[in-house]
């Protein structure tokens, strides 16, 4: 089956200091895409944020940067899928994404559309009211594509599949959640090469960077606390999953060979959740001689810090 990942354009306010710039890499959509090939499924990422950054549209106070419509719709006609996934992680920007769901049914009504990511987890009953989404992917993303694929293939009904919103002609069908994936460092690596990857490297003008080029990973997935402002627990509940150190730096070695990596970035809710996986991280970091710096730009759980883990940091 060919399936279509789309990362959207991004739509800010004038006054974002990012405004105009591609952001972060979508690693989740490289997540999903790695999965599909590696259970042979062939798959093309759309990235209309990056392969657009230099198109600004102004929007009254907003500014929306990214293909314009008719490109979009152009690289969809190319690419002719069966299935289109869109990523809505940001309730700020899930206008975005129901535009492209808007787009890809002008470009053939028979194409399933896919929601998937925080906002479409959280908000499902605001996703839904949109007419253009077919189905929502909840929480975790990998073993419930697939299940999708498979029912589209063999033109059977998606009902029920855990993991999933649905809609039918006779409404809504919300299934149960689908558990979730034990092994991480059985999952493949993020499949960056689907992306240009160039356009992420060079637009790393964070404050906070130390070296470049900066490449951005995750090494776990969720956190244990239960902050009540926090979106994360739709998708991951309370928990905490992290690959081993080695599998992490293998990762960290390959984008250094690949991409002339410098600097990383755990993206990670929370990379330290784990004291002991922390210690080991630094400790394979340290054995093989890695010559990188590093940050968390989604903060740290300072709970798990002391003067012997920092020191080794």
């Amino acid at each position: 089956m060919k399936v279509l990942l789309v990362n959207p354009s991004i739509t800010r306010h004038e006054t974002d200091p990012l405004a105009g710039e591609a952001g972060n890499l979508p690693l989740g959509l490289c997540s999903i895409a790695a999965f599909l090939k590696k259970h042979n499924q062939q798959v093309r990422i759309l990235d209309a944020m990056a392969e657009g950054v230099g198109n600004i549209e102004k929007r009254g106070n907003f500014v929306r940067t990214g293909l314009a419509e008719d490109k979009i719709k152009e690289a969809i006609r190319d690419y002719n899928p069966d299935l289109v996934g869109i990523t809505t992680m940001f309730t700020s920007y899930a206008q975005d994404s129901h535009d492209i769901a808007r787009i890809v049914k002008e470009v053939d009504a028979e194409i399933p559309v896919v929601f998937g990511g925080v906002h479409a987890t959280a908000c499902s009953d605001m996703v839904m009211q949109d007419k253009n989404i077919d189905i929502i992917v909840k929480g975790e993303g990998e073993n419930t594509i697939i299940d999708i694929i498979k029912a589209v293939e063999n033109k059977a009904p998606c009902t029920g599949l855990p993991g999933t919103i649905v809609r039918t002609a006779n409404g809504i069908v919300h299934a149960t959640d689908r558990p979730f994936i034990d092994n991480l460092d059985s999952l493949p690596f993020p499949a960056r090469e689907l992306l240009p990857v160039e356009v992420y490297l060079r637009g790393a003008r964070l404050s906070y960077c130390m070296r470049q080029p900066v490449m951005g990973l995750v090494t776990s997935r969720g956190c244990p606390c239960r902050c009540s402002y926090c979106g994360i627990h739709a998708v991951w509940k309370h928990t905490w999953r992290g690959r081993s150190p080695s599998n992490i730096v293998d990762e960290i070695e390959h984008l250094m060979d690949k991409y002339g990596a410098r600097e990383f970035h755990f993206m990670d809710d929370s990379v330290s959740a784990n004291k002991d996986r922390m210690h080991g991280l630094c400790d394979e970091i340290i054995k093989r001689k890695v010559n990188i710096s590093w940050t968390t730009p989604n903060g740290i759980a300072i709970w798990t810090l002391d003067e012997p883990l920092l020191k080794k940091m």
